[in-house]
């Protein structure tokens, strides 16, 4: 007979899960990847990015961030070069940005994160065509430069501008 004998196995096996994150400006964040982006967000001052990540091993993420104006596929993110994250940043007015996380675990997986469209437009419309606290009795053209117009109203009502920004 063979003495009694404590064993112990262990075993180890090869992380195969992702990384999470998450990418926050203001009261805003992001934790997937957007294939469709609408530049629907918008600031009128300089924001901040705060990405944050984590691991189901509990090990430290790899993050990197990269700054675009337009949507990007995660075939055409896997060929760009991204900046290493280690504290917040800031994003600029008069700017249109996507930002994209690349989160990358010991284990080698990476995962691609990314906000919607953002807009920072300090950037004050321009009227024409009228001056403030004048009365006019003709018809006037007015004009709106404005990238970014949503809706013009005269006296509460709606107006639509036409291709050259007037009414």
């Amino acid at each position: 007979t063979m003495p009694a004998e404590d064993l112990t196995i262990t075993a180890q096996w090869r992380d195969i899960a992702v990384p999470t994150g998450e990418i926050k400006i203001a009261e805003n964040g992001w934790k997937s990847f957007l294939n469709t982006i609408t530049f629907r967000l918008f600031f009128k001052d300089t924001q901040t990015v705060t990405v944050t990540a984590a691991d189901n091993s509990g090990k430290a993420v790899k993050i990197e961030y990269l700054l675009s104006d337009k949507a990007l596929t995660e075939s055409e993110l896997a060929g760009m070069t991204f900046t290493a994250y280690s504290a917040p940043f800031s994003i600029n007015p008069d700017n249109e940005y996507v930002i994209y996380a690349k989160l990358t675990d010991t284990s080698g997986n990476v995962a691609y994160i990314n906000t919607n469209g953002i807009v920072l437009d300090a950037t004050v419309p321009v009227i024409s065509g009228i001056e403030a606290g004048k009365t006019y009795c003709a018809a006037q053209t007015v004009t709106i430069t404005e990238k970014y117009v949503d809706t013009v109203t005269v006296n509460g009502t709606e107006v639509t501008l036409d291709e050259n920004g007037s009414f």
